[in-house]
């Protein structure tokens, strides 16, 4: 029932193409069906002297011409056979391409659906999954289920139409018989029931060890540079057979399970012909039975032999895209954030306000009670130990994370009050990893805006002192970015991530340790360039380097999610704590680096 409520919930939109696909299914089994009882007619009744079993088939030969007629032209039947043929090709068209039309309308539905949630999601869900599943969930996943979804399950329908049409003319034409074919098929039943509760069980243990082994060569890969410079391909090698031995078991153990399902379902089927050859030739030779009838039975038998030898891919095919689409739609039934509720219309012209904020992560403390104002207009620096929470007030900001306790106020209004998109739009944030695009270095840099003009482009580099270097490349601002900045410096990353934020029209600039990767020279020309810039806005400035925030209006300073000083450079030099002494070993390590 579970399987059946998915398959329906999935096929949404998609009901009266595939209803379609299934009647087209029966037609081809109601005219394939009449072609042995042509057979059985023409034997018995036709060349034979017989009489018709049903007043009805006298009926259909008296339509085209009676008995006398069809024995001087017994081709007649053959152009039967051929029509019944024939028709039973058109619907086969018609079932094949409305499977096909709604499989495909439904699997582009089912990825839209899929990337707008990751684009949607909370983003707070997103610690549960790794990248590497979320990529399995969409793409192999969606796979599994197309496959079951442009054949088998019309299939799965046909044979179940097949079987039952089949068993309904053979009850008419012998009932022993029917009786014998029907008690096996019984027994095939309960027995693909078990395979399928079985098949189901271990298809989700190999999804989820394929998914971890996805996850590890998206690691292995985003990493291969580390693993090269440690020399530790060895290691990797030996993590990776660990992870593709067990996904190799279990892939084994469904082989091996589809297998014994497979002999044991292609032995009780064939035993069933040969019990009915058997029986119906001994009834054939008693004189109880006609010879066209057993050359009918034998056909229909031979008709549902293919169904049920293939009874055991189709239920592995279901028992697949029912774990499939049980974790796609996991991912489909997760959070997204609400893009609808909040103000729209807050200035930023006051000042941002954190008071006593605390935020916990799965029990761990992140914040603990921090407190401070940035006024418009102003700058605020934000220093501290790898850890202690400074790129949290970023994720705070932009509605990433909500706070455990204590209040985010802007302009005076509560932040929770505040529509999130509205928020991303008045905030420019430049985060701590600097994430590029496999395209151009201009097209990365528009992706804030694609009408922006080539001169708000170039100055938007020149304020990040990254224009000239630009265009030294041979292909300058088309030099394509290369899996996520490989073919460039870390500085020129960041760089480039500064100059794509200041194209966005905000309020708020911040700069997440995003000068990290830059020399002390560079940092203060980019310093200077952005504060000699016309428009007026609020910065923050987080850093481990003490000369990025030197010229700010504040400075915190923080440890262990929580701020142990505050104050503007030189009071925090005449404190004598944690920031003098920073500034103390970064001044010793500047003077040695410039000797």
């Amino acid at each position: 029932m579970k399987e059946i409520k998915l398959f329906w919930k999935i096929l949404k939109n998609n009901r009266l193409t595939y209803f379609l696909s299934m009647i087209s299914t029966i037609f081809i089994q109601i005219f394939s069906g009449m072609t042995p009882i042509v057979i059985m007619i023409t034997v018995d009744s036709i060349i034979g002297n017989k009489e018709y079993k049903y007043d009805i088939l006298r009926k259909a030969v008296n339509l085209i011409g009676g008995r006398d007629f069809l024995r001087g032209n017994i081709y007649i039947l053959a152009f039967v056979i051929v029509i019944l043929t024939g028709i039973s090709c058109i619907f086969i068209f018609l079932r094949n391409y409305y499977s096909n039309v709604a499989c495909e309308n439904l699997i582009f539905n089912l990825k839209e659906k899929m990337y707008n949630k990751f684009l949607n999601i909370d983003i707070r869900c997103l610690k549960e999954y790794s990248t590497g599943d979320l990529i399995q969930r969409s793409s192999s996943d969606i796979e599994t289920v197309r496959k079951l979804f442009a054949a088998q399950l019309v299939n799965a329908f046909g044979s179940i139409a097949t079987i039952i049409l089949v068993i309904i003319v053979m009850s008419l034409i012998n009932f022993k018989l029917a009786m014998i074919s029907i008690s096996l098929c019984l027994v095939i039943s309960v027995l693909s029931y078990v395979f399928y509760k079985k098949i189901g069980e271990i298809f989700k243990k190999t999804d989820e060890a394929e998914s971890k082994l996805m996850v590890f060569i998206k690691e292995v890969l985003f990493n291969i540079r580390v693993i090269k410079a440690f020399n530790r391909e060895d290691y990797i090698l030996n993590r990776f057979r660990e992870k593709n031995e067990e996904f190799n078991i279990t892939q084994n153990n469904f082989m091996k399970t589809f297998a014994r399902f497979r002999a044991v379902n292609d032995f009780l089927t064939f035993l069933q012909l040969a019990v009915i050859l058997v029986v119906g030739g001994y009834e054939t030779i008693t004189g109880k039975m006609n010879f066209g009838d057993l050359i009918a039975f034998v056909i229909y038998i031979n008709m549902i032999i293919w169904p049920i030898r293939q009874m055991g891919q189709l239920l592995s095919d279901m028992a697949k895209a029912s774990v499939s689409i049980s974790r796609i739609y996991e991912v489909l039934d997760l959070p997204e954030e609400d893009y609808d509720y909040g103000i729209r219309d807050v200035s930023f012209s006051e000042k941002i306000e954190f008071k006593n904020v605390s935020l916990k992560v799965n029990d761990n403390i992140i914040l603990d009670n921090i407190s401070f104002v940035v006024n418009a207009g102003e700058s605020l620096g934000v220093i501290g130990s790898t850890g202690s929470g400074k790129s949290m007030i970023v994720y705070l900001l932009l509605g990433f994370f909500e706070a455990t306790s204590g209040e985010i106020l802007i302009d005076g209004i509560n932040i929770k009050e505040i529509n999130k998109r509205y928020i991303r739009e008045k905030i420019s944030a430049i985060m701590q990893d600097s994430e590029l695009f496999n395209m151009s270095i201009l097209d990365n840099i528009k992706i804030v805006n694609n009408d922006i003009d080539e001169n708000s482009i170039y100055n938007a580099t020149k304020i990040s002192s990254i224009h000239n270097e630009i265009l030294n490349f041979s292909s300058k601002y088309e030099t394509i970015v290369i899996d996520n900045g490989v073919n460039l410096s870390g500085g020129q990353k960041q760089r480039i991530s500064i100059a794509r934020s200041l194209l966005k029209p905000f309020e708020v600039l911040i700069l997440d340790d995003s000068l990290s990767a830059v020399d002390m020279n560079t940092d203060l020309k980019i310093n200077n360039a952005l504060k000699s810039m016309d428009k007026k806005f609020t910065s923050i400035f987080i850093s481990h380097r003490i000369s990025t925030i030197t010229n700010c209006d504040n400075i915190i300073v923080m440890d262990a999610g929580k701020i142990v000083e505050s104050g503007t450079h030189i009071e925090l030099i005449k404190k004598n704590g944690i920031y003098s002494k920073i500034n103390e070993i970064q001044s010793k390590e500047y003077d040695v680096n410039n000797e």
